[in-house]
C-alpha cells in the first residue's frame, strides 16, 4: 500500500459521550457511529489541556506546555503564537517528507507554523468576517428584526432563546460564565451555516482530486459557543426532555448553576438542547465528508482521525464550558479509520491523550518521530494490540492532572493555595466525592495516582 493520506476532523468543545456508539440516547449520530464501526474508538482519550489554544498546540507538536514549549493562552491567527521554543508541527514534518498539507477552519495558535500550507490559507479565528461576507454576497444574510441579537463571532443576526438573557445577566452579576451569552436560532439555509461553510471547504479540496499523499485538517468551531443553531436541528430537541445533570460537586466559589441559571428545562435544559442541536449538525456534515471520500475513491487509503480539542461540562458541576479537569471537559472523542490497516470495530481502552496525535500520524505516514515528542504513537493500540500505560497527564497554567483508567488526581490553585482532588472514576463516575480530603483509607482506593505523584514516581509512560 502507498503512503496513506491523512484527514483530521477536529471539533471544538465536543464531549466524548454525545454519540450513539457511546450510549447516548438523546441525539442521533449515525455518521460518527458509522466511523466508529469502521475503525477504532479510544474510549479513554483525554485532551492535553482543557483550553483551546494549549490543547491545539499539543495536538500540533506532540509536546506539553509545562515543559517550556509554549504558554497557556489562546492566540488569534494574526497574533503572536504561544511558542517558547523552536518546534516542528506534524504538518511541517509531513510536508518535509513529500506530503501536500492543507488546513481549513479554526486555528487558535497564532501566526506561526503556517508556511507549510503554501499560501492556501483557509484558517480563521473568532472574527469570521469572511463567513459573514459570503452570506452577504449570496444574499443569505438574515435581516436584523425586532427582538434579534447579533452573534459576536460571525456578526450574523439570530433569534435568542430565554437562556441567552439568563447567561448575560449572570455574567454581569459576577457569576461564572466562561463564554458570552449567545444562545438561540439562526435562519440561514442548512448548507450555509458556519459548520457547513467550514466542511464544504474541505469537501471542495477532496473533490479537486488532490495530489497524493496529502494531509488535510478540517477544524470545525461547533459545538463551541456561541450556541446558535439552525432551526432544522434545534427543532429536534425539547429543553423539557433534556437529562439535566445531577452531579453538582464543584470547587468554584461562585458557580453559575443554580446561581442564576435554573437547573431545569428553563435553564440548563435550553443550553443542552442547543448544544445537542449543534452536535446533530456536526454529525450530518461528517456524513457528507465521509460520502465525499467514498465518491472520490480516497477513502480506501486515507487515515481519518476524528477528535476534539476538549469537551464541555454542559451543566455538570454547576457550570458550563471548560477549563476544569472534570470528565466532561477533559475527555474527548478519538476515532481512527484506515481500511485494511486498522481493524473494524476496535475499542481501545488504553489511556490516550492529545500529545499522542502527532506521533501517531507520523507513524502511519512512515515519517520518523520528532525528537521533541512527549507523546507516543497509538498505532499498536489502533491495531488491537494490548498497550501497557498507567496514566496520562493534562495541564492548565500551573495546575496538573493525572488520569488512569480508574482514578484521577489533580490540583487547582485557589485563594493563594493549591487544593488537591482525587476521584475514584469507577465507583464515582460523576466525580462527586473528593477522596483527597476524605482521609488516608479513602485515598487507598486509588493507588498509584495521588500517592505516586507525591513520591515523584513517573510511573509508566513518557510523562514526568
Amino acid at each position: 500500500m502507498s503512503r496513506p493520506n491523512v484527514l483530521i476532523v477536529l471539533c471544538d468543545q465536543l464531549r466524548f459521550d454525545v454519540f450513539g456508539h457511546r450510549g447516548n440516547r438523546v441525539v442521533a449520530t449515525p455518521n460518527i457511529d458509522r466511523l466508529a464501526a469502521q475503525g477504532v474508538t479510544f474510549s479513554q482519550a483525554t485532551c492535553s489541556s482543557p483550553l483551546c489554544g494549549p490543547s491545539r498546540a499539543a495536538l500540533l507538536t506532540g509536546t506539553l506546555g509545562s515543559t517550556g514549549n509554549y504558554t497557556f493562552r489562546n492566540c488569534e491567527p494574526d497574533g503572536r503564537g504561544p511558542w517558547l521554543k523552536e518546534l516542528t508541527t506534524a504538518d511541517e514534518a509531513l510536508a518535509d517528507h513529500g506530503y501536500q498539507v492543507h488546513y481549513h477552519g479554526k486555528w487558535h495558535t497564532g501566526r506561526e507554523h503556517r508556511e507549510c500550507y503554501g499560501g492556501r490559507d483557509d484558517i480563521f479565528g473568532h472574527d469570521l468576517t469572511e463567513y459573514r461576507e459570503a452570506l452577504r454576497t449570496e444574499g443569505l444574510l438574515p435581516r436584523h428584526g425586532p427582538g434579534m441579537k447579533t452573534d459576536r463571532y460571525t456578526g450574523v443576526p439570530y433569534t435568542p432563546w430565554p437562556i441567552d438573557d439568563l447567561m448575560e445577566f449572570a455574567s454581569k452579576h459576577g457569576y461564572s460564565m466562561p463564554h458570552d451569552n449567545e444562545a438561540g436560532i439562526v435562519d440561514v439555509p442548512d448548507d450555509a451555516t458556519l459548520t457547513a461553510w467550514t466542511v464544504k471547504k474541505t469537501m471542495r479540496f477532496l473533490e479537486g482530486i488532490p495530489e497524493t499523499p496529502f494531509a488535510a485538517t478540517c477544524s470545525i468551531l461547533q459545538p463551541h459557543a456561541p450556541l446558535i443553531a439552525a432551526r432544522r436541528y434545534a427543532d429536534r430537541f425539547d429543553p423539557a426532555r433534556m437529562p439535566v445533570p445531577t452531579n453538582d460537586f464543584s470547587y468554584e466559589d461562585n458557580p453559575s448553576i443554580p446561581g442564576h441559571i435554573p437547573a431545569d428545562h428553563n435553564g440548563v435544559g435550553q443550553f443542552m438542547a442547543l448544544y445537542y442541536a449543534l452536535v446533530s449538525e456536526v454529525d450530518h456534515w461528517i456524513g457528507r465528508l465521509l460520502d465525499t471520500l467514498d465518491r472520490t475513491g480516497l477513502a480506501s487509503n486515507t487515515l481519518l482521525v476524528f477528535t476534539a480539542d476538549h469537551g464541555e461540562l454542559m451543566g455538570e458541576h454547576r457550570t458550563f464550558s471548560k477549563c476544569m479537569f472534570f470528565e466532561g471537559c477533559l475527555r474527548v472523542p478519538l476515532l481512527m479509520r484506515l481500511p485494511g490497516v486498522i481493524p473494524e470495530g476496535i475499542v481501545a481502552d488504553a489511556p490516550a491523550t492529545g500529545v499522542d496525535l502527532a506521533p501517531t500520524i507520523l507513524d502511519f505516514a512512515g515519517v520518523p518521530p520528532l525528537d521533541q515528542f512527549q507523546g507516543r504513537t497509538l498505532r499498536p493500540a489502533a491495531g488491537g494490540e494490548p498497550v501497557e500505560r498507567a496514566y496520562v497527564v493534562a495541564e492548565l497554567d500551573e495546575d496538573r492532572c493525572v488520569r488512569s483508567r480508574h482514578c484521577k488526581y489533580f490540583t487547582v490553585g485557589m485563594r493563594g493555595a493549591r487544593d488537591e482532588f482525587l476521584f475514584d472514576l469507577q465507583a464515582d463516575p460523576g466525580e462527586t466525592i473528593n477522596l483527597a480530603s476524605a482521609g488516608e483509607s479513602a485515598r487507598q482506593r486509588c493507588p498509584g495516582s495521588a500517592n505516586s505523584r507525591r513520591r515523584g514516581d513517573r510511573g509508566a509512560g513518557p510523562y514526568w
